[in-house]
């Protein structure tokens, strides 16, 4: 809810779809253009890394392991229920691609009508997508709204961080630690166990994030 308000600012701010389907090439505005060879699409990805790259790869990975959807089946009332929860969670999750796609289309087009909308470049002197929120956060956000917004980006990082390092936790205690390395330990010992991996999974994930970009 503290970035929809973006996607209304900035389509005004744009001309509305009138006004990006002017100023954005129109092959950033189609999803399968260009996709028969990664050196048409600008993306530059072709229809195999798209269909097996997003559509399967992801999409498997994120719904078969998000650890968040599946706390909360385990907190219904019952089997039905519980097996109706991804349905129930894919509901809100649709409307997601206005809040995600939407910022990136509409600062193509402020790139062409409007000032102060280029986006810096990385280390690699390469365009850095991943500032388009917080871009378009700073000009079209006032400075009341404006925290809103930040914090809404932050919250979802955490909300993401939180779920995967409980996942981790979790799976590596009572899957794999209580069942074939110490069977029979107390309570407080896997609780332990618990907060030491949760350590040292955050230790490997700023780690990983390091090399990464190093790479």
């Amino acid at each position: 809810m503290g970035i929809a308000p973006l996607v209304y600012i900035g389509l005004d701010k744009a001309g509305g779809i009138e006004g990006i389907l002017q100023n954005v090439d129109n092959a950033k505005l189609h999803v399968w253009k260009g996709m028969g060879s990664a050196e048409t699409n600008p993306m530059g990805v072709d229809a195999f890394s798209l269909v097996f790259g997003l559509g399967f790869v992801l999409a498997f990975g994120y719904w078969c392991t998000d650890f968040l959807v599946v706390q909360r089946a385990m907190i219904s009332k019952n089997l039905n229920a519980a097996q109706r929860t991804p349905i129930i969670a894919s509901i809100p999750k649709i409307l997601m691609p206005a809040i995600v796609i939407l910022p990136g289309i509409i600062i193509l087009a402020l790139q062409k009508t409007s000032t102060g909308f280029d986006l810096p470049v990385n280390a690699n002197g390469e365009t850095d997508y991943n500032m388009v929120l917080p871009t378009l956060l700073t000009n079209l956000y006032p400075n009341g709204i404006l925290g809103v917004g930040i914090t809404a980006l932050i919250a979802s990082f955490m909300s993401g961080m939180a779920g995967n390092v409980t996942a981790f936790n979790t799976v590596f205690t009572f899957d794999i630690y209580q069942a074939y390395i110490k069977k029979e330990a107390s309570e407080k010992h896997y609780l332990i166990v618990g907060k030491a991996t949760t350590v040292i999974g955050i230790v490997l994930s700023i780690a990983t994030a390091y090399v990464a970009r190093g790479v």
